[in-house]
């Protein structure tokens, strides 16, 4: 990715899964990266892991290659 490309980690407890806390989360991290003047967000996920790819992919993340035959890379355009 771009250097000027934030990463985005992040994680969810597990009993607080299913209950929207992720897509929260995630809708506050766009909105800071909007605010700080990012043109773009990219993350990593697993290829077992997909409720979060379902998740992302929900958000507007498009899958842009793969992380060593681990998983995706998922990039999302920010609009300013």
């Amino acid at each position: 990715m771009a250097a000027d490309t934030p990463e985005v980690v992040m994680a969810v407890e597990a009993e607080r899964r299913g209950q929207g806390v992720g897509k929260r989360l995630l809708t506050a991290l766009l909105d800071v990266a909007r605010a700080q003047g990012h043109r773009a967000l990219s993350l990593h996920v697993s290829n077992e892991n997909t409720a979060a790819s379902g998740l992302y992919e929900s958000m507007g993340f498009r899958r842009v290659g793969e992380d060593e035959g681990r998983g995706a890379v998922m990039l999302r355009q920010l609009r300013l």
